[in-house]
């Protein structure tokens, strides 16, 4: 096992960091073809940013970081490398991914760009529903991706227009409404931005409730308005969330696992995950294997 005060100075994303290396300035397209037949049962950890458009009325949950989110006809969705993601009611129905590396672009001012988004980075609003214009414009640079697949130069230019669409939709009035309930989006969006910063070290709602300047109570009932669950349960499924992707892509051993999120005491650690998962970490981790290799190749 590592020795503690080593394993609390790591950072997962010294694996995450190796993992993209793999990928460097490289992209690869998905729809419905290629992901037909394919079950992702456990939580995987991404390593490239991934830009989807859905086309079909199918809808299915997907939990990407501390957020559950709804996929809807017309629906966008984006995500960044280190974020953790599952599907929780199947994966089906028509759409168009595409998957492309931190540094694509040649011109470092547009790869700062990129990271700079704040719809790629943990907490921010990860599926959006978007207008017609914006959805048709993004279907359109869909089909003309797939015809430059084979010309990275070209698929880049495209790549990049998309990322102009993509922030475009994100910058709409809609989104940035005064509203009660704009207002409230906007706590909660905080609050799962300091949560994926902090989960390892902070793990009480008073913690964060101070950082959001709002008494615990008040956050928690903001919360529960905006996602159905509240500050302590967002909390504890963010952490195991994690787990379950440690558990599933990493060797780390369980206690390892524990000491990294923050239990020194690996079997309060223990039973916290099989009161939540009905299992222990060691039977989630020996769970028959799916295909989340597909989406996110296990870190070594």
């Amino acid at each position: 096992m590592l020795e503690q005060a080593a394993l609390k100075s790591r950072n997962v994303f010294d694996y995450l960091q190796t993992e993209q290396q793999k990928f460097a300035g490289s992209f690869f397209i998905a729809s419905e073809d290629e992901y037909r037949g394919v079950t992702v049962g456990f939580p995987f950890r991404t390593f490239m940013y991934g830009i989807g458009l859905n086309y079909s009325a199918h809808h299915a949950e997907v939990q990407i970081g501390s957020t559950i989110f709804e996929t809807q006809s017309g629906s966008l969705s984006t995500v960044g490398p280190g974020i953790v993601c599952q599907w929780l009611g199947g994966s089906g129905g028509q759409f168009d991914t595409v998957y492309f590396a931190e540094d694509i672009f040649l011109d470092e001012t547009k790869n700062n760009w990129l990271r700079s988004l704040p719809s790629f980075q943990p907490g921010g609003n990860h599926m959006i529903r978007i207008n017609d214009l914006n959805r048709q414009q993004l279907k359109d640079l869909f089909i003309v991706l797939k015809q430059f697949r084979n010309n990275r130069s070209k698929a880049v230019e495209v790549i990049y227009s998309m990322l102009l669409v993509v922030a475009e939709c994100h910058s709409s009035p809609g989104l940035q409404a005064n509203t009660s309930f704009a207002v409230h989006q906007k706590v909660a969006n905080h609050f799962q931005k300091r949560l994926a910063e902090c989960y390892l070290q902070q793990k009480s709602v008073a913690f964060y409730a101070k950082e959001l300047h709002l008494p615990p109570k008040y956050l928690s009932e903001i919360l529960q308005t905006v996602t159905g669950r509240s500050a302590k349960t967002i909390i504890l499924d963010y952490i195991l969330l994690e787990a379950k992707s440690l558990l599933r892509q990493t060797t780390m051993s369980v206690q390892d696992i524990s000491i990294w999120l923050g239990y020194d005491d690996f079997s309060y650690f223990t039973k916290v995950f099989r009161k939540k998962e009905g299992i222990t970490p060691l039977a989630y981790r020996k769970l028959p294997e799916t295909c989340c290799a597909f989406i996110s190749p296990a870190l070594q």
